[in-house]
C-alpha cells in the first residue's frame, strides 16, 4: 500500500505481487525393470515450483506418470513446467529384464504301465536362482516317479519373470507273445518244433529263455505237459508264455 501525500490530503492505492520462482520445480522420474512383452511403471513428481504442473514426456505423453511397453531398455524423459511457466527436467530408465528361454527332457518309462517316467527342465537364459513349478505337483528342477501323460512345467528367475513348456512321458505297449506249431520231422517226446513268434510291444530286442536255460524263439522235442517260455525285452520287462505241448 503506497501514500501519495496531496495537500494536506492522501490517496491509496493496493496492488498484489506475485513472486515467482524462477529457479524452476525440482523434478523426480522413476522408472522400473520389466519381463519381456510386460509394460512398465514410470512415474515423476514436481516440487519447489509453483503449482499447477504440466507434463511431457519424450514419447509425447502428458501424464504424470506413464507405462510404455518398451522392447529394450529405454530412457524416458519429462518436462515440467510450473504455473510460472518455468520448466524442469527429469530422466527414468526403464530396463527389460532377459528373457528365459526353457526345455525339458523325458525319460520314458521302461515297462507298461510302470511309474518310474522322469524329466528335467533347462533354463538357458533368464536369472538364477529359478523355481520349478511342475503339474505334477513336484517343485524341482528334475521330477521322478511320473506316469505317462503329459506334463507341464513352470519356471521363474529372480527377477519374476516366467516360462512355460511341456512334455510327454510314454510308456510302451504291453510285452506279449504266442506259440505256433512248426512242422519239423522229429523223434522223441512231441515230435513237433514249437516256434515262438516275435514278441510285440515292450522295447526290442527280445531274448526269450526256456525253463532249461536254452535261449531260442524255437524248441523241438517237446514232452506233452504245459511248457513256459520267459520273453524279457531291451528294459528288463518280461513276461512268461506257456504252451501245452500234446
Amino acid at each position: 500500500t503506497v501514500s501519495y501525500p496531496s495537500g494536506g490530503c492522501s490517496a491509496t492505492q493496493s496492488t498484489t505481487i506475485t513472486v515467482i520462482n524462477c529457479t524452476g520445480p525440482v523434478v523426480t522420474a522413476t522408472g522400473s525393470s520389466v519381463c519381456p512383452g510386460n509394460c512398465a511403471t514410470v512415474t515423476s513428481s514436481a516440487s519447489n515450483g509453483t503449482a499447477p504442473y504440466t507434463y511431457l514426456w519424450s514419447n509425447s505423453a502428458t501424464t504424470q506418470n506413464i507405462s510404455p511397453c518398451p522392447a529394450g531398455t529405454i530412457t524416458y524423459t519429462v518436462t515440467v513446467t510450473d504455473g510460472g511457466g518455468v520448466t524442469s527436467t527429469g530422466t527414468a530408465v526403464v530396463t527389460v529384464n532377459p528373457s528365459i528361454s526353457l526345455t525339458a527332457a523325458a525319460t520314458n518309462i521302461s515297462c507298461s504301465g510302470g511309474t518310474n517316467g522322469s524329466a528335467v527342465a533347462t533354463p538357458g537364459s533368464g536369472t538364477s536362482p529359478f523355481t520349478y513349478n511342475w503339474s505334477s505337483g513336484q517343485s524341482t528342477q528334475t521330477v521322478t516317479g511320473l506316469t505317462s501323460g503329459s506334463y507341464t512345467v513352470t519356471i521363474s528367475d529372480n527377477k519374476g519373470c516366467t516360462a512355460t513348456t511341456s512334455i510327454a512321458i510314454v510308456s510302451p505297449a504291453p510285452l506279449t507273445g504266442q506259440f505256433v506249431k512248426g512242422t519239423a520231422n522229429c523223434a522223441g517226446c512231441g515230435c513237433k518244433e514249437w516256434v515262438m513268434t516275435t514278441a510285440t510291444g515292450g522295447t526290442s530286442p527280445y531274448t526269450y529263455t526256456w525253463p532249461d536255460g536254452y535261449v531260442n524263439r524255437y524248441k523241438n522235442k517237446l514232452c506233452p505237459g504245459v511248457q513256459t517260455i520267459n520273453v524279457k525285452d531291451k528294459n528288463g520287462c518280461s513276461i512268461n508264455v506257456s504252451v501245452t505241448a500234446p
